[in-house]
């Protein structure tokens, strides 16, 4: 996230309420890009924002980009979570 990209503002309370019905099983990091080049440079290599990043046990599993009008991020993290959560 980046305080000037008005896209990564305007998706931050989308994932607070996507996902809250998973915590305390996930945790839901915002990264400020300016600070952190070597995350970003990892997992967000085009620097497309905003960009949902998902691990699990610290692998990167798949990955999102906010401004992309079909990922509707809301219902993509609530399929993707409810049916990974349920694996473990």
């Amino acid at each position: 996230m980046a305080e000037w990209c008005l896209p990564c503002l305007e998706l931050e309370p989308i994932l607070i309420q996507a996902t809250a019905e998973f915590i305390p099983r996930v945790k839901v990091c915002k990264i400020n890009v300016d600070e952190n080049p070597k995350l970003v440079a990892d997992y967000v290599p085009d620097n497309m924002f905003p960009c949902l990043v998902l691990l699990r046990h610290g692998e990167l599993v798949d990955r999102r980009y906010g401004t992309d009008p079909k990922m509707e991020p809301a219902a993509f993290l609530k399929h993707w979570l409810g049916e990974h959560l349920a694996a473990d």
